[in-house]
């Protein structure tokens, strides 16, 4: 297992292919900055079929499949070099304000440069989460550094994504590969913030995840291991 790619290394390459194609396009963090707008992805799922191999070689891409007045929808997929799937993976994501920090409306060019291609099969839209983690299995405290920080000065994604299955005893990471995972982006967390990850296991495989500041939960989380 230690010769194979980590899942959080390879959500890190799905969120790079994400950042090569706004940036190819012109609706990067640089080039909204400008006009005091930024990305703030809302939902994820992903489903991983396998664990690729150290030195494979795999090809990532990445496509808006739609916008509204809230919201733009993105999916991802992982392939190797035979073309099967190995991961896949759907995202909900808003403009925010980054003055005042709230949802902001999409201006016409921008929603003209995500409008998704007729040519592409849509992966299912990432559902709401509502539950809530009365029992707790597992607990565990992060504090968030200076280089945890995306370009909105919050912390990146990724590492919510991280702590969530870091907070996880080791024996069973070790023993375990994820199959599915559904986040639910509700908060904004800064630097220095100490973030508690409370996990209820739901049954041998699965687990409901939730991230709190305090008594705010930031994010929530739903994970199948096989």
């Amino acid at each position: 297992m230690f010769q194979r790619i980590t899942i959080p290394a390879l959500v890190l390459k799905m969120h790079e292919s994400a950042m090569q194609h706004v940036l190819k396009i012109g609706v990067s963090a640089k080039e909204l900055s400008k006009i005091n707008l930024g990305w703030v992805v809302v939902q994820q799922y992903f489903e991983f079929f396998r664990q690729p191999d150290l030195g494979e070689e795999l090809v990532l891409t990445t496509y808006p499949t739609g916008v509204n007045r809230i919201f733009t929808y993105r999916d991802f997929k992982v392939l190797d070099t035979a073309g099967k799937v190995v991961a896949q993976a759907s995202s909900t994501w808003l403009l925010l304000d980054t003055e005042t920090r709230k949802m902001a409306k999409y201006p016409p060019e921008i929603s003209e440069l995500l409008k998704p291609s007729s040519d592409i099969e849509n992966l299912p839209r990432p559902s709401s989460l509502k539950f809530k983690v009365e029992n707790p299995t597992y607990q565990r405290t992060f504090k968030v550094g200076f280089h945890d920080l995306d370009f909105n000065k919050h912390l990146s994604n990724f590492y919510y994504f991280r702590w969530m299955l870091d907070a996880l005893p080791s024996a069973f990471l070790k023993n375990n590969q994820i199959e599915k995972l559904e986040m639910q982006f509700e908060e904004e967390c800064y630097l220095d913030d100490e973030i508690n990850v409370v996990i209820e296991q739901v049954d041998e495989k699965s687990f409901l995840h939730i991230m709190k500041k305090g008594e705010r939960t930031l994010v929530k989380g739903k994970t199948t291991w096989k």
